[in-house]
This record gives C-alpha cells, sequence and structure tokens, in this order.
C-alpha cells in the first residue's frame, strides 16, 4: 500500500531469505534494503547466552537508516530511526562487519552473505547519503519531517 511505504519502497520476492537490494532514486541517492546482522545494544550481556547479534531488516535512504525486526514490522511496529545527518562516520572492521557512529550511539552490522563485498555496498550507500547532505541538498526540515513520521507510524 503506497501510503504504508517509507522514504523509499521495494518488492523483495527472493523466497524465505531476502537478499538485499540496492536502488537509485530520482534524486540519484543511493539506497540499500534487506537483512544484517546488528549487535545486540547489550552483548556482553549476551555473551553469556551466545546470542552477540541479531537479524534485522534494515533500510538506507537519502535521510535515514531505519531497522525493525523484519520488513513487516518496518511497517507496523516498533522502529529504530536515525537521521543520516546526525552520522559522524562509517568504517569497515573485519570482512563482513562495519560500524555507524552517530552522536548518540555506535551500531555495528555484520552481513550475512557476500564477504567485503557485500559490506562495502552498505558502507558506500551510507557514505552517499551522508555526502548528499553535505552538498546542500536543501534543508533538513524535509528529513526531519520525514524521521517524525516513521517515529509516529
Amino acid at each position: 500500500h503506497p501510503s504504508s511505504c517509507r522514504v523509499f519502497c521495494a518488492e523483495v520476492q527472493a523466497g524465505p531469505h531476502p537478499r538485499t537490494v540496492s536502488s537509485k532514486n530520482m534524486q540519484g541517492g543511493n539506497h540499500m534494503q534487506g537483512y544484517l546482522l546488528k549487535r545486540n545494544k547489550e552483548h556482553r550481556k549476551a555473551n553469556l547466552l551466545g546470542v552477540k547479534y541479531k537479524r534485522r531488516w534494515v533500510e538506507v535512504t537519502a535521510d535515514t537508516l531505519v531497522y525493525a525486526k523484519s520488513q513487516q514490522e518496518l511497517l507496523t511496529g516498533k522502529i529504530q530511526v536515525f537521521a543520516i545527518h546526525d552520522m559522524l562516520w562509517v568504517r569497515a572492521e573485519a570482512d563482513t562487519k562495519f560500524l555507524v557512529k552517530f552522536k548518540e550511539r555506535t551500531l555495528t552490522f555484520k552481513v550475512e552473505t557476500g564477504g567485503s563485498t557485500e559490506r562495502d555496498k552498505w558502507i558506500n550507500a551510507l557514505q552517499d547519503s551522508k555526502q548528499q547532505h553535505g552538498e546542500g541538498s536543501g534543508s533538513d526540515h524535509g528529513a526531519n519531517d520525514k524521521i517524525e513520521h516513521l517515529r509516529k507510524v
């Protein structure tokens, strides 16, 4: 349903484990969505239980990095939204891992398949989105409105 779509929507039909989808929007921004493994923010406690990473549906757009337990939950449930203009840096770590630093938090992700090539696609999408914000793509009011909408859904 178009009104329930986020900043960027795409149908992913790849069996039980959707693969990463990348696309270009009309403004030329690099957008990605797909499942990544996200490090549990209480990973020290999780080590005792053996659960360090949780599988999350992640979307990177020109304005936001959003994640939820599943693609469906992104539309209907509890989501985490981070503004790209608040991203301080993104960097590779190990073959499949990358870190994304925001003012309030550092997120650690791992790709499930594709190794460093897939990891680099995610890093490039985040860097491209950040660079778009640095090139005077207009005020942040549009991004802030989208983020507030996503938080209310």
